[in-house]
């Protein structure tokens, strides 16, 4: 399907369901090829696009309403975001829960958490399902809490399952909240119970939104399911299909890296020396720090750190502290536009040739090709793990 000579698509936003992420990703594919874009249907609740008519739609919502809705333009491709089946012509996009899942857990474990309690909704059905499989396999204890509903609404009911929750569980404890405004709501409710976050419970949420993440005190840690580059993947997929390009029916966009912020910069290790060697790791290593000052900040001496960080962890000191700041540069080199020298400089580094080699050995190419990939496909290259060869 092609439009008439000199016309440019116009493609309809048809969600139900919206994350002004999500907009962002198909806006930006949307410039790149010229669309015509109507969003009528996000800014005004409850409009039926029955006298639309176009080229192509992206959708959110109930499948069966989306095809009930767009009835009259039966050739029109159509992609949808989520899991729930959908008609034969709908091409879809969704999340790779399972890899949101893992991260969230490296990320934890890495922290030495091994207490988790997961907090959703009634509707959470796949997120945070691959927790307890993980746990089972690697050790530790798992809860769950379905709240009433969404953040706010009934709020009340909600935040008073989560404190009794609380109040039963013991610390040091990880929450996984499978949203940021669910998040905001642990962090409120412990704060005002007089637990610590992130001393007692360390708190993450799902999305990354910015204004939500850094409006919170202390401020909220989360992961970025890569909302606008479910956007863009699901533009991508449209202009295919109204270009005639062969294109699969399912595509399943990756998460991208944990953020982290002040409600999860705590850790939760036995050892109390290694708790603050590895603080004094994550909050000081983009400082030209060593490792002796590492040990010294424990407590105790570089070879038993050592020892410890090797039991806990798998990893190094060496290990731990260069892979932190690899994982910095991969995310300033993905998300910015700093000359690379810069970001060398701004990860700990002490020279960009120490960067230049530590990259390469590490990921396997340099970082000006890693951010050339990375920034064409959306994908993040998965991050680093203690213990991992570097």
């Amino acid at each position: 399907m092609r439009p008439e000579s000199g016309r440019p698509f116009h493609v309809l936003m048809y969600l139900k369901w919206y994350h002004y992420k999500i907009q962002l990703g198909i806006s930006r594919f949307a410039q790149e090829a010229g669309w015509h874009l109507n969003s009528r249907a996000i800014q005004y609740t409850g409009w039926k696009p029955s006298d639309w008519i176009g080229d192509g739609i992206i959708a959110s919502g109930e499948p069966e309403v989306i095809e009930d809705d767009l009835s009259h333009l039966p050739n029109a491709p159509i992609v949808s975001f989520g899991s729930k089946p959908c008609p034969d012509r709908f091409m879809v996009v969704d999340h790779d829960e399972e890899a949101l899942d893992t991260k969230v857990f490296n990320y934890f474990r890495q922290s030495g958490y091994f207490r988790f309690l997961l907090v959703g909704t009634l509707k959470s059905k796949r997120r945070g399902s691959y927790i307890p499989k993980l746990i089972k396999e690697h050790g530790g204890a798992c809860h769950e809490l379905h709240t009433i509903d969404d953040f706010p609404h009934p709020w009340e009911q909600s935040r008073l399952q989560i404190l009794e929750c609380l109040k039963k569980l013991k610390y040091p404890l990880a929450v996984y909240a499978l949203t940021d405004e669910l998040a905001v709501g642990v962090i409120e409710t412990a704060v005002q119970a007089g637990i610590r976050v992130p001393e007692d419970i360390a708190v993450l949420g799902v999305h990354n939104d910015e204004f939500v993440c850094n409006s919170v005190r202390p401020s909220l840690s989360s992961i970025d399911n890569d909302l606008e580059g479910m956007g863009y993947e699901a533009a991508r997929k449209l202009h295919a299909a109204m270009t005639g390009q062969p294109e699969p029916r399912i595509s399943i966009v990756p998460p991208r890296e944990v953020v982290v912020r002040e409600s999860t910069v705590s850790v939760g290790f036995k050892s109390e020396a290694l708790r603050k060697g590895v603080k004094f790791l994550r909050e000081r290593f983009r400082e030209p720090i060593t490792l002796d000052d590492a040990a010294q900040a424990s407590g105790v001496c570089k070879e038993y750190l050592g020892r410890l960080m090797k039991k806990e962890m798998n990893t190094s000191i060496h290990s731990e502290l260069l892979r932190l700041r690899l994982n910095y540069a991969c995310a300033q080199l993905t998300n910015t536009e700093e000359k690379v020298s810069a970001i060398a400089l701004d990860s700990g580094f002490s020279t960009n040739t120490a960067f230049y080699i530590a990259f390469r050995r590490t990921l396997g190419c340099a970082p000006g090709q890693y951010r050339s990939a990375n920034r064409t496909d959306r994908e993040v290259s998965p991050a680093i793990r203690p213990g991992s060869r570097q």
